[in-house]
Order: C-alpha cells, then sequence, then structure tokens
C-alpha cells in the first residue's frame, strides 16, 4: 500500500496552519472593517433621531404660529366687517343729509319767490 510521505503531512500541517492564520487575519480585517461601519451606523442613527427631534420641535412651532396667524385673520375680518358697516351707516347719513340739503334749497327758493 502506497503511503504518503512524512513530507506530506508536514506540508499539510503547514497549509492548516497556514489557512487558519489566514482566516484569522481575515476575520481580523472584516472586524476592524465592519467595527467603524457600525459606529458610523450608531452616529448616523443618532443624528437622525437629533435631526428628527428639531423637524418636530420646528413643526411645533409652525403650528403654533399658523394658529396665531388663524386667529389674526378672524380678528381681521371682524374688524374689517365692523368697519364696512360704519362706512355704510355713514354714507347713509352723508345721503340723507345730501336729500335734506336738495330739500332745504328747493325750500329757499320758493320762498323766494
Amino acid at each position: 500500500m502506497n503511503r504518503p510521505s512524512h513530507t506530506f503531512y508536514t506540508c499539510r500541517r503547514q497549509g492548516i496552519k497556514e489557512h487558519d492564520k489566514l482566516s484569522a487575519y481575515q476575520a481580523q480585517d472584516c472586524y476592524s472593517i465592519r467595527l467603524p461601519q457600525i459606529f458610523d451606523v450608531d452616529k448616523n442613527s443618532a443624528a437622525v433621531v437629533r435631526e428628527k427631534a428639531e423637524v418636530e420641535a420646528a413643526k411645533g412651532q409652525a403650528e403654533g404660529q399658523a394658529g396665531r396667524l388663524n386667529q389674526e385673520i378672524e380678528r381681521l375680518r371682524r374688524r374689517t366687517n365692523e368697519l364696512e358697516n360704519e362706512v355704510a351707516k355713514l354714507n347713509r347719513i352723508i345721503d340723507e343729509a345730501k336729500l335734506l340739503e336738495s330739500r332745504l334749497g328747493d325750500k329757499v327758493g320758493r320762498l323766494e319767490v
């Protein structure tokens, strides 16, 4: 029976050792590559959470301002209606005064005759 020589086993053992060393280096490289990526993901996640909180705060401020502006719009509409009613009332008074002036002018004209 042909048995492999002692050199074959020695080479095979060395090959396995080399393979194990390479596997260990590869695992270490993967770890050293992934670790910064994991930290980057954590940083990005924290940044996203922080940005979301900022956006929510800005949204709350904008909604508050929109509410205040809507109230101001309603107040100004009511005031506009009040002023329009006042203008209409004053226009009626002016029209009545003109009519009265015209009538009085007619009476004065008849009395002069």
